[in-house]
């Protein structure tokens, strides 16, 4: 999927490049990130927010079928979203397509 997104974009940005409508997501606010980890720390809850890949291969040690565990995932989920940036969209004209980032799937264009 994530290959398939990718051609798509560059394909767009190449053969319609006035048309094209691109999205990139920058990278989360750090510093809320930063305390929501020592937070969840204080509870026993360790997470790794070096990376998008890291973030979430310590979130998913707290996954399981029980209902404790389906509930604290989804409370993990909605904290950890909450720092996220919000995507930013604009044409090929605005910002070169080649310097976005997108970050939660850790792909550079």
């Amino acid at each position: 999927m994530l290959l398939a997104n990718m051609t798509v974009a560059k394909r767009l940005s190449t053969d319609f490049p006035e048309l094209a409508f691109l999205r990139s997501h920058p990278s989360p606010h750090q510093f809320a990130m930063q305390e929501l980890q020592k937070s969840l720390e204080q509870r026993g809850i360790f997470l790794d927010i070096h990376s998008a890949g890291a973030l979430q291969a310590s979130m998913a040690r707290y996954a399981g079928d029980d209902f404790v565990s389906r509930a604290r995932m989804m409370v993990l989920n909605s904290l950890c979203a909450k720092p996220m940036s919000v995507s930013r969209h604009f044409d090929n004209d605005t910002i070169c397509f080649m310097q976005c980032f997108k970050q939660g799937l850790e792909q550079n264009f």
